[in-house]
Formats: C-alpha cells, structure tokens, sequence
C-alpha cells in the first residue's frame, strides 16, 4: 500500500490540478510567526539575485540555474521581493499580501512565463506544519508537461503511482523514487522523506522554436539528501514494458485522500 496522502487544497479561485496566469502579481500566503524561506531558480540559463528592503539577499553572490537556498527572514504582508537575471536586463517583484497563523515553509520559484519572456515570472507555496513529510511538486517547463511517477522503495513491490503537477502530497518517512519522463530520456531522483520536513520538485528547461535558445529539462528536488540521480533512454518496447508493469502494480494500490493542511500554490 502506497503510504501517500493527497494534501492538494489551492487557495481563492485556484483549483487542485489548475496553473493560474491571469495574475498581474503572484501571491503567497506566509506564516506571522516562524518563517523559513526557500527559493529555488528555475530561471532557464540565468543566475538571478534577490533584493528585499534594499538589501541583496544573495550578498553578491547570484543563485545559479538550478540552485536552491534557504533564508531566514521576518516576512510580514506588503513585503515586496525584487528579482534580476545576472545580466539586470530582466526583473520581476514578488509582493507577499496575506499571513496565516501559523508557522510556515515558504517556497518561491522565479522562473521564465512564456508570454512573458522579459519578466522574471513566480511560483510559490507555503507549507503549515505536518507529521509527515510533505512533498509540492511544480513544473515550471513551458512545454507539455511531463510524465512522473513516485515509487514507494519502503514495500516489497516498490508499487508507484502517477505524480501530477500543481498538487501537494503527504507521504510516511521513508525512501521514495520519482520518475519522470524527459524527452527520450527517464531520470530517476531518489527522494529520502523526513518526518515534518517540507519538499519541493520542480520540473525545468525552456522549449524553443531555436535550438540555440532550448534549455535542456531537468527535475531537481530541495532539500535533498538522496542517492545520485540515474538517466537513461530506452527504447518504445521498454517504455511500453515498464508501463504495464506500474499500472498493475498501481490498480493494487488503496492510497488514502486526507486534507492535512491549507497550501497556496499560484503561478504569476
């Protein structure tokens, strides 16, 4: 039995399983008390700087494509976060307009908006307080989003289940593989679940019309304390193969739905 709890709740007029785009601004819910602030750019080929109340969070020092950190800041409402791409060429402003009570994980990906290409875009979530380990799973790929799955690795039959986008899981301490499909090739992340610790994978890469201009995709998983990452190609026979194998293993599977905690997870 898989041992996941669906937490996906989305906040105003965002629904479980919905990329909202038709905000000027994002928003993100944060915590009046304990805050722990994690960033995460998705930006394609860019590093990025953040500024807040004039200072430069990242001290000179850009965060690379890719590359994750943790700040500790007393975040209140109107709090307004200012991003720029290395070359300053492109910005964006990430406004904080509510704070509910209770301690919070904040989770902000900066990354590139097709139709808004000039602008430095933004995906958030923040987590509340759980006992079990906690897992948001974003994608901020331009493309047709890709296919994913989570194996359980802690059961005999390493049973997985699909892992879709825009949605927030709960799942038992304990080792998990995520698979995904990139392109012709399937990568595999190790995850290695904490009890009460917050998660976030994040789908990236750029499509486009020039090849010159693609950014490759990749899935990367913070925090992380897992077994290197595995890529491969296999052919459609194996592909096929290993589909029926998942979805037999899967139709054993009686994961249970639980609403544990209110998220907000909203694209710009």
């Amino acid at each position: 039995m898989m041992r996941l709890s669906v937490l996906a709740t989305l906040v105003g007029v965002a629904s479980a399983g919905v990329r909202q785009s038709n905000l000027r601004q994002s928003s993100l819910e944060v915590s009046a008390k304990k805050q722990d602030l994690r960033v995460c750019n998705a930006f394609p080929a860019e590093q990025i700087s953040m500024i807040y109340k004039d200072k430069d969070l990242t001290d000179g020092e850009a965060m690379g494509y890719k590359e994750c950190r943790k700040f500790e800041l007393s975040i209140k409402k109107g709090d307004k976060f200012k991003f720029q791409t290395g070359n300053k060429s492109t910005s964006g402003v990430f406004t904080v307009w509510d704070v509910p009570e209770c301690d919070a994980v904040l989770v902000l990906v900066p990354h590139k908006r097709a139709g808004a290409e000039e602008e430095v875009s933004f995906l958030s979530h923040a987590f509340c307080p759980a006992k079990t380990a906690q897992v948001a799973v974003i994608d901020a790929y331009n493309d047709k989003p890709a296919e994913m799955t989570i194996a359980d690795l802690n059961t005999k039959d390493k049973a997985s289940e699909k892992l879709s986008f825009d949605t927030v899981l709960g799942v038992a301490p304990g080792s998990y593989a995520i698979n995904i499909k990139l392109g012709e090739e399937n990568k595999r992340v190790q995850l290695e679940a904490k009890a009460s610790e917050s998660y976030v994978v994040i789908h990236t890469g750029w499509a486009a019309h020039s090849k010159k201009d693609v950014v490759p995709q990749d899935l990367i998983i913070f925090p992380s304390a897992a077994a290197p990452s595995e890529t491969d190609s296999k052919s459609p026979k194996q592909e096929e193969k290993k589909g029926a194998e998942e979805k037999s293993g899967a139709s054993t599977l009686s994961a249970s739905l639980a609403l544990v905690a209110i998220i907000s997870l909203l694209s710009q």
